[in-house]
């Protein structure tokens, strides 16, 4: 049913504001809004609140905390999991201040090992570049003497130089260059270097040449080992706090809430010494919120209407109906106008759903699967909801395989009849759910539409075509019904039915018109709708054809399974390949297929006749988290 809504006000001195939008956190009932009231007038002394800037700096800390998260998964930390935490605790700001310093000392600690990693880089290229002179005994910067001339450098592997008066030292060599002091007399200093550059050689600046190549390669290797030691400490100072996870994830979900509580401060009109604040809150819960707000922070909580026409919804439902509702909130919400539908939704959706899929074995593991995965991990929301409703359809999956007779594609004998051999009666019961999905539909708007006192239209528009709908089933069910009395009084009883509302369709279907002729016009031409529910009929043989479908497709891979025997090992080990592969497949295919297209039905089948939608979802300002219960 869709709970009733009340709008409130709130008054209170500034002093009591943080005090009344944290209760109203810890209560989780209300849904702040701006109060309706033209403000332009007491703009100097009344004002919304600006929150943007309070929010930004929460923001900063929320990216540092999920920085530290991460930092310390990547050196071993566990994966943060959920929490039952103390209310009160969670939300004292003090009982985080050695956390901060944590998460501040973490990313510190980040900091410098990234910082020594890059001088750690710059240091091993410069390493790298001086390995190869190792050997080379002055300072590079060496470069003549009273008599030669020096160089250092490359020359391509099989070089060839015949200066004379020039001397080549090979002072190391890789598998492309061979790295070279050349010595030559003055007197040749030109024809040497021509000769060194016909011959590929490429000069070698050094940044250090004051100092041997020995010494700086020395002092490169103290400052890498002076930066690994950095990143030594650094990482054994994040290792260190590894078990500080769960502490850390408390603390994120303290600054998500936090953010939420500031955010709503943006609803709040406040001026120099009070605020007002507006807001949703369920009937049933007013005199509870009331009672808090006004003992708590000495606040003043009073009841007003509200021009709005659609307030938040919010939903209440069985456990079994809950999670059918997000079939519902995948299409749109109920209006203010509208009757919760998800109670009949739930019916003809577990009962569609089941039709499609048809199989016992399947049906198993549709219930199997989702529970298990909710009892590894358990989930909110919208996911959770889902799965609960996989696991509920699989129990409609199994009776409809038990009825039909199919087990991962096996027949059994079946207590109705088997699809396969007998189509014909699958459509027809096809058809048939369609009629009554229909005329739920129908009674449905003939409901809304007593409520809101337009009984003509109810009866005229919807009652008249439940009956036409429904006799008709019923009066072909008499004809085909065994047993000449039984048949007989459901065949009267169907064709009165039919007689009673193709009558009222012809009287009322004109509406409120007082002309009897144009009344009778408009009765007449509303029999022509017959065509359109027929046409929304014959939609539900798409049950008819997915159900053989997926039947088909599992016989299918049983039979594939079978191509090499059953009587030897490679036979059997093709068997079990075969159908683990197939039948997950076709379990996917099917769930999806029976997803889509039962959520078609209700969609445009049904809710067509009655469903308006559009509302609004009911937020509440309350405590919530990814790693916290409260």
């Amino acid at each position: 049913m869709i709970v009733d809504m009340q709008r409130i006000v709130i008054v209170g001195m500034k002093s009591a504001r943080r005090a009344s939008v944290r209760l109203m956190q810890k209560m989780g009932a209300v849904q702040l809004q701006k109060i309706e009231d033209n403000t332009d007038d007491n703009a100097d002394l009344m004002s919304f609140m600006d929150p943007g800037e309070r929010i930004g700096h929460v923001d900063e800390e929320i990216v540092k905390v999920k920085a530290a998260m991460k930092i310390l998964a990547a050196h071993g930390g566990t994966k943060a999991k959920r929490q039952k935490v103390d209310v009160e605790k969670f939300v004292d700001e003090k009982s985080y201040e050695g956390i901060r310093a944590i998460v501040s000392h973490i990313n510190k600690c980040s900091l410098d090992i990234e910082n020594a990693q890059k001088e750690m880089r710059v240091y091993d290229e410069k390493l790298q570049a001086l390995l190869p002179w190792g050997d080379l005994q002055n300072p590079p910067g060496l470069r003549e003497t009273e008599c030669t001339n020096v160089f250092l450098g490359t020359l391509p592997l099989g070089y060839r130089t015949d200066c004379e008066l020039m001397a080549i030292q090979e002072l190391n060599r890789d598998v492309r260059q061979v790295y070279a002091c050349i010595v030559c007399h003055k007197s040749v200093y030109k024809r040497a270097k021509r000769q060194l550059l016909e011959a590929g050689f490429v000069a070698k600046d050094f940044e250090d040449a004051e100092n041997t190549v020995s010494s700086n390669i020395e002092r490169l290797q103290e400052k890498i080992d002076v930066q690994t030691e950095i990143i030594k400490r650094a990482t054994s100072e994040i290792e260190s706090n590894v078990d500080k996870v769960s502490d850390l994830a408390v603390f994120y979900d303290y600054l998500a809430n936090l953010r939420e509580r500031r955010a709503a401060c943006g609803e709040i009109l406040a001026g120099r010494h009070s605020f007002v604040l507006g807001g949703w809150v369920p009937r049933d819960k007013f005199s509870e919120l009331k009672a808090s707000l006004e003992s708590e922070c000495n606040v003043i909580v009073r009841e007003t209407e509200s021009t709005e026409e659609n307030p938040p919804i919010l939903l209440k439902n069985s456990k079994i109906v809950q999670p059918f509702e997000a079939i519902t909130e995948l299409y749109s919400l109920p209006s203010k106008s509208d009757v919760d539908p998800n109670g009949v939704l739930a019916i003809f959706y577990f009962i569609s759903f089941g039709m499609i899929m048809a199989d016992a074995g399947y049906g198993l593991l549709l219930m199997i699967i989702p529970s298990v995965l909710l009892w590894i991990k358990k989930r909110h929301g919208m996911a959770a909801k889902m799965m609960k409703m996989l696991a509920i359809c699989g129990i409609s999956t199994v009776i409809w395989g038990i009825l039909l007779g199919s087990f991962f594609g096996i027949s059994t004998p079946p207590i109705l009849f088997s699809p396969v051999t007998s189509s014909i009666k699958f459509l027809i019961m096809s058809l048939a759910f369609g009629t009554i999905h229909i005329a739920a539909g129908l009674i449905l708007n003939a409901y809304l539409k007593f409520k809101q006192g337009e009984w003509m239209e109810a009866i005229g528009g919807s009652v008249t075509w439940v009956l036409v709908l429904l006799g008709g089933l019923i009066w072909l069910a008499g004809l085909f019904v065994p047993g000449a009395s039984f048949g007989f009084i459901l065949a009267a009883i169907g064709k009165y039915m039919l007689i009673a509302g193709a009558a009222g369709l012809l009287l009322l279907s004109g509406g409120r018109e007082k002309n009897i002729f144009k009344r009778l016009f408009k009765g007449v031409s509303s029999l022509y709708g017959v065509i359109g529910f027929f046409s929304d009929i014959l939609s539900y043989s798409r049950l008819l054809a997915l159900g053989l479908s997926g039947g088909i497709v599992s016989v299918v891979i049983n039979t594939m399974g079978t191509l090499a025997g059953t009587d030897n090992i490679k036979g059997i080990i093709l068997l079990v390949l075969v159908s683990i592969v197939g039948h997950t497949f076709n379990l996917a295919i099917s769930v999806l297929g029976a997803y889509v297209h039962a959520s078609r039905l209700q969609y445009v089948e049904f809710f067509s006749k009655f469903y308006t939608g559009g509302g609004k979802k009911f937020e509440p300002l309350k405590f919530d988290g990814k790693y916290i219960e409260i």
